[in-house]
């Protein structure tokens, strides 16, 4: 009897030992950058932050900001920004770690029916989302939901590179 415990015992400090690890793989500050030119003098840019921490079985808490910047170049009136904020405080955005390369960003909705979730892989600078086109306009929507300006939502074609490391 005291063999089985014994396995037991070990089987589970393994899986803890594994899920301690792939969580550590994910844990960090991640961030996605751009701007571009659109003509001569209008711009946009794009910054964004994914702050991933504190796992617990294997699902992460996330503090997610974006910011989404316009204007004319050298015409300070003309610029604007649009924000999004989610605290982990919020309990709106998770990651559950599948493995040590594979995860799945969640988005928490008041409406069951409406899901945003997106698939991202570890890239040797960060992650990138696998299949982006899947949930993009929904997620963009709940996002508007939550008081997010338009275009906030994650840059889905976009790699979001660890800061940290």
């Amino acid at each position: 009897m005291k063999n089985v415990f014994f396995i037991l015992f070990l089987i589970v400090n393994l899986y803890s030992d594994n899920e301690n690890f792939e969580s550590k793989e994910w844990v960090g500050n991640y961030s996605f950058e751009d701007q571009i030119m659109l003509d001569k003098e209008n711009y946009r840019g794009h910054i964004q932050d994914l702050n991933i921490s504190m796992c617990k079985n294997n699902i992460c808490n996330v503090r997610f900001e974006s910011y989404r910047t316009y204007g004319v170049k050298g015409d300070k009136d003309s610029e604007g920004a649009n924000i999004c904020l989610i605290e982990v405080e919020d309990k709106a955005m998770n990651l559950q770690i599948l493995s040590s390369k594979e995860a799945v960003l969640k988005l928490a909705t008041n409406d069951k029916s409406k899901k945003c979730s997106a698939n991202i892989i570890k890239t040797d600078k960060g992650f990138k989302f696998t299949k982006p086109e899947i949930n993009a306009n929904e997620c963009a929507n709940i996002l508007i939901d939550y008081g997010c300006g338009e275009g906030t939502d994650p840059y889905w074609d976009g790699e979001f590179i660890r800061k940290d490391k």
